[in-house]
Parts: structure tokens; C-alpha cells; sequence
């Protein structure tokens, strides 16, 4: 590169991005007493982490206080983290160590968690012995987790954004990174971009990529991830349009070696035609197909457990539908099972397909649009599904023979979600692929969270975290990654 003989602005750590990652990063930096300056590309902080839930912890403050078991020895949850997250073991164990202490640090920001929240206890059930931390408005707690649900991860995005500030971070919002400057093979710096300003230059000492990864880019999406799923592997995606993958894309331009780039996070609810982002996850017709009632194929027939977690969370449906003709399946429901209270009681939605007040508007709309298709009759709603109608009777008289005898012969549903399709009207919902939620491909990184090129050796000045690098689809993996690199960026500031 030509060299910089005028810098428009100076700093020690030099962060892309204010998300889930980049705010951690920033503040920790911060507290260590360097200069820190992030760029944002959005107008305000927060990224995919706004419209995101909880976390969890094993022995945070708030665990040992929501749960009634110890947490696992070292071995045993180093073994779970690897399973569940599929990174490097060297980033897994960076990650787990720093991950209770994360959540203490949270608190002592001011971040409040909600002690009544019955997903650490379902966490534990399947095995993940994980507390839920679901931040509540510390200023009306009385208001318990209802105030801000769904997006309660918010109440890190206020605590982290107060705290940077009050530690003299600067923000600069709606200025996005361009291209990274490099100087005898170091990373010396960043151009950027604002509205209404040409290119201008800033130098960092460190820089940390945390601008999320490439859901909102097409075009990387055909070109890494489609040749191995398939065309229609993902419906929509619920995740920020600015997380087009320009830190990856920067870093590439340098020789960055890239990991898990097929890899993405599909979530069941794949209704097409609904729009994209946040709000069409938060549908009617896309929570409907997602719950554990009688799910069957363009033939009719039924194929898999509807009440099967593969993979992190939500993806059990999604990856058995993908296996079927058209990637194609249809979630069908009665008058009992369609209704807001049953789901609420019966199917104990306790994540993210929790029939939240938005439900009953949202149901007519979907109802009206065809979304959700309704019929008198199993042979009504079969000609609306364009399925064989007697082959889906004779689907629905089986599976209802199971319900009846509490026992799943076919996928062994435990018999909690063996509810009968006997009421009418009925209903049907089709998904095609799944919902897109996180990109888990990136930047190929170590356990200090340093970019490393083809020869798998560090770039000088360079690091990546949160959805820029593999395996990152979660608050707990963003959170700490851009802890840790935002210390070690500090530390190589001063020398340390």
C-alpha cells in the first residue's frame, strides 16, 4: 500500500464493529486503559445481539443461585462446549474458562438477570447444564423478563454501550470499514466510509474485526454454503442486513485463511413469502410450524420425531425437512393444538417459540395471506397442500392411534407431544429449508483470537471475533471471544 502521510484519526485498539462482540472488545480494551475507538456501520450499537435472547453460564453468581446441581468438572464441560460449538479446542477453551466470569462481569455493569426463567431447567434436561441469563430492565424489575421478551439480550447491548462510554470509548456509528491498511506485513489501520464524507483513514495499533458475519450477503451465501445444502435450504434470514461479511471479505484481501464457510445456522420455520428479518421470525405462521405437532411431507407422509434439537437448538425440523422431496414439509394442526394457550401449556415453548402478544394479529394476517392454510376437513386441507388425500388420512389415522395409546411406534415422540389432529378445523403450515439465523463460517483464528493466513501464522495487528470468525453463532461465543481479544489487544498496546 501507498503510505499514509496524514491519518485522519488516531487510536490504540481500532474495533469494526459495535455488535455483540465488538462492545465486549471495546470495553475490555478499555478497562486495561488504552485508547479505544469502534466503527459502526449501522446507527446504533448492538447488531444481531439486539434481537437475540440469552446466554447462558455453569457457575456465574446468578447459576450457583438458579440451580440445584454443581457444575461439571473441567473435563466434562470442555467435552460438551466442543461438541456444541465445533471450534478449535484452543478458542473452545479460551471460551469456557472466561465464560462464568463473563457473566459476573455483566452484572457488575449493571446487567440484571431474570431468576424465574424456566430455560435453565430445560437446558438442563437435555443434557446442557447451563443457567439461563436473561437480562430484565434493571429500572422496572418488576416487570420481569415480559418487558423486553423476546429481545432481552438488549440489556447487555445498554449496560455494554454505558460502560463504553463511561471508559472514554469513542463510537463512531454509521461509518463502515472499507478496507484494511497493512505496513510491512502489520496491520497498521483502517479506511472507512460515512454518509456525506469521502474515504478517510484511521490508524490503530491493533485492529479487532467484529462485524458479524455474511447471513445478509447472497451472494457469499450461493457461492459457500448453497453448492452443499441446496438451493432452497434457507427461506429467509432473521439476522441485521449490515452483516455482509465485509470483515471477512477485508481480511481475505490480506491472505486471512477462512474456515466453516458452507456452514450455517438453519432454525426450523422456513414459511416462505413472509418478508425477512427479526418480524418474520416472530410470526404466526413461522412459530406454528415450528411446534412438535404432525409433520409430514409432500407425500403425506410423516418422517421424522417433530420434537427432535439437532444441532445448537431449533434445528431438528429444519434438517429433516431438507432430506425430503423439495426440501418440503408441512406442520399441521387442529383447533386445539393451533390455540396460543394450548402451545404455551402443551408443547412448553420456552425459547424462541413463545407465542408472545404479537400472535393473534400476526395469525390473522397469515391466515388471510394463505400462509396458514385452513380447512373442515383432513381431505380439504389435503387438496390445499397439494398432497394426496388419502395418503395423508391415513398418515393422520396413524399418528392419532398414537396419541391414543400414549407411544410413538414410528420416531418415538415422547408421549408429552403425542397430541390427536381430531378437532376442526384443521390447519397446515408449509416450510421449505429452514430460517437462517447465523452464518458459523469465518475467519480462521487462535486461542488468542489473532487472525492467522494460509500458513496458519498470526497477521501482525490483526484479530477476529464473534461471527467474523468460525463457529460463533451465540452471545456466549461473541461475548467472550471479544473479551479476551479486546485484553490481548490492550496488552499488546502496552507491551504486556
Amino acid at each position: 500500500m501507498n503510505k499514509i502521510t496524514a491519518w485522519d484519526h488516531e487510536t490504540d485498539v481500532l474495533i469494526i464493529g459495535a455488535g455483540g462482540a465488538g462492545l465486549p472488545a471495546a470495553v475490555a480494551a478499555a478497562e486495561k486503559g488504552v485508547k479505544v475507538t469502534v466503527l459502526e456501520k449501522n446507527r446504533v450499537c448492538g447488531g444481531d445481539a439486539l434481537f437475540a435472547m440469552f446466554t447462558g453460564a455453569m457457575a456465574s453468581r446468578h447459576a450457583r443461585k438458579v440451580t440445584l446441581a454443581p457444575p461439571p468438572p473441567n473435563d466434562i464441560a470442555f467435552a460438551m462446549f466442543t461438541e456444541a460449538w465445533k471450534a478449535d479446542p484452543d478458542v473452545t477453551r479460551a471460551i469456557m474458562m472466561k465464560n462464568d466470569d463473563t457473566m459476573d462481569w455483566f452484572e457488575d455493569m449493571g446487567v440484571v438477570y431474570d431468576p424465574t426463567y424456566k430455560w435453565t431447567q430445560h437446558l438442563q434436561a437435555l443434557g446442557m447444564p447451563l443457567a439461563s441469563h436473561l437480562p430484565i430492565d434493571p429500572e422496572k424489575q418488576e416487570q420481569g423478563y415480559h418487558r423486553w421478551f423476546p429481545f432481552n439480550a438488549r440489556g447487555f447491548i445498554i449496560a455494554l454501550e454505558k460502560r463504553a462510554h463511561a471508559l472514554g470509548v469513542e463510537i463512531m456509528t454509521r461509518t463502515a470499514a472499507t478496507g484494511l491498511l497493512q505496513e510491512a506485513g502489520k496491520v497498521i489501520g483502517v479506511e472507512a466510509s460515512a454518509k456525506g464524507r469521502k474515504s478517510f483513514f484511521l490508524k490503530g495499533k491493533v485492529v479487532i474485526i467484529a462485524s458479524g458475519g455474511y447471513g445478509a450477503n447472497t451472494e457469499m451465501i450461493k457461492k459457500y454454503a448453497l453448492p452443499r445444502l441446496g438451493a432452497d435450504a434457507v427461506a429467509f434470514y432473521v439476522g441485521c442486513a449490515s452483516n455482509t461479511g465485509d470483515g471477512i471479505r477485508m481480511a481475505q484481501a490480506l491472505g486471512a485463511s477462512i474456515e466453516a464457510m458452507d456452514m450455517l445456522m438453519i432454525f426450523d420455520g422456513g414459511v416462505q413469502g413472509i418478508g425477512k428479518g427479526p418480524k418474520a421470525f416472530y410470526n404466526a405462521a413461522t412459530q406454528l410450524v415450528r411446534q412438535p405437532t404432525l409433520t409430514v411431507n409432500k407425500l403425506g407422509k410423516r418422517f421424522f420425531n417433530e420434537a427432535s434439537m439437532v444441532g445448537y437448538l431449533f434445528e431438528g425440523q429444519s434438517t429433516a425437512t431438507r432430506r425430503q422431496k423439495d426440501m418440503t414439509s408441512f406442520t399441521i394442526h387442529d383447533a386445539q393444538t393451533v390455540q396460543k394457550k394450548f402451545i404455551i401449556e402443551k408443547f412448553d415453548p420456552y425459547f424462541c417459540e413463545h407465542p408472545t402478544p404479537w400472535f393473534d394479529k400476526s395469525f390473522a394476517k397469515a391466515l388471510a395471506d394463505g400462509m396458514i392454510m385452513k380447512a373442515v376437513s383432513i381431505a380439504d386441507l389435503a387438496r390445499l397442500m397439494g398432497v394426496d388425500s388419502k395418503i395423508l388420512k391415513e398418515t393422520v389415522d396413524s399418528y392419532n392411534l398414537y396419541c391414543d395409546r400414549g407411544q410413538d411406534f414410528e420416531y418415538f415422540k415422547p408421549a408429552k407431544y403425542l397430541v390427536p389432529i381430531r378437532k376442526a378445523p384443521f390447519y397446515a403450515v408449509r416450510q421449505v429449508g429452514g430460517i437462517l439465523i447465523n452464518t458459523l463460517g469465518g475467519l480462521k483464528v487462535n486461542g488468542n483470537f489473532q487472525v492467522l493466513d494460509a500458513e496458519w501464522r498470526t497477521i501482525p495487528g490483526l484479530y477476529a471475533v464473534g461471527q467474523a470468525m468460525p463457529w460463533a453463532g451465540t452471545l456466549l461465543t461473541a461475548f467472550n471471544s471479544g473479551r479476551i481479544a479486546g485484553e490481548n489487544a490492550a496488552r499488546e498496546v502496552l507491551g504486556k
